[in-house]
């Protein structure tokens, strides 16, 4: 049974929300403030947090921070509840690690397919996780690329997308900076590790634990949505078959 932190300051949306996931087969644990919330968290390490913006003590936002500087639980999919709904707001929680935005009212079935889409890329990350028996050499964690003040070290978790620019390659990261790179995308995808990266079109490697969500597109294509993104990266035909083998369908 999977385990949802709720944390919400409205009494009555925190009760139904929690009588919704316990009929949907979830174990739900709740918090009406900020500070019970982050100790309840360390307690009982949920598969989900879904979190109200605005609460008494201090905001989502906050909480966030903590999750992701501890290491026991910086990569819980975390979910936001809000009645805002300014980009700069979206931007700020999608920078600083939120994995998707429930933008009040909502319904019930919204809620549960929100949880289960986080909870499904955590499961396909876990069957791709390719790994070799003979292999002594572990894949890198960071890479080093040359910019323009010097050379940049970035973590392979915080590459978002690569694209091709010609016999260059634009490379976004977490923040949502564009570092460009000179070298092709076929090198890229020769050492990227495969459980984390793949190939959604001839001039696209994507991160698939920045995926927000995927939708059918025209042509047998998809709509990959990413953090850090403001537009959504489209799969060629000839790549999506193998994204619905491998993570989808």
């Amino acid at each position: 049974m999977y385990k949802v932190i709720v944390i919400e300051d409205d009494p009555f949306l925190l009760q139904n929300i929690e009588i919704i996931l316990e009929a949907e087969g979830f174990r739900a644990f709740t918090a009406e403030c900020g500070k019970k919330a982050i100790k309840l968290i360390e307690e009982i390490i949920p598969d989900v947090i879904v979190s109200d913006i605005m609460l008494p003590d201090m905001d989502g936002f906050e909480i966030l921070k903590h999750v992701r500087m501890n290491p026991e639980v910086q990569d819980l999919p975390f979910l936001f509840l809000t009645a805002r709904t300014d980009h700069k707001d979206l931007r700020q929680g999608m920078s600083l690690g939120a994995d998707d935005y429930l933008t009040k009212p909502f319904n019930a079935k919204e809620l549960v397919e929100a949880i289960n889409a986080r909870l499904e890329l955590i499961k396909l990350r876990g069957k791709t996780n390719l790994t070799h028996e003979n292999d002594n050499l572990r894949a890198p964690e960071t890479v080093f690329i040359k910019g323009a003040r010097g050379i940049i070290n970035l973590d392979l978790k915080d590459i978002v997308c690569i694209q091709a620019l010609g016999e260059y390659t634009s490379v976004v990261v977490s923040t949502g900076k564009e570092h460009t790179v000179k070298k092709l995308l076929k090198e890229w995808e020769e050492t990227l590790p495969k459980d984390s990266f793949i190939r959604v079109h001839r001039s696209a490697i994507i991160n698939i634990r920045h995926i927000i969500k995927i939708e059918e597109w025209f042509n047998h294509s998809l709509r990959i949505y990413l953090k850090s993104l403001s537009e959504p990266v489209v799969s060629s035909r000839r790549y999506t078959s193998r994204i619905k083998e491998l993570y989808f369908i």
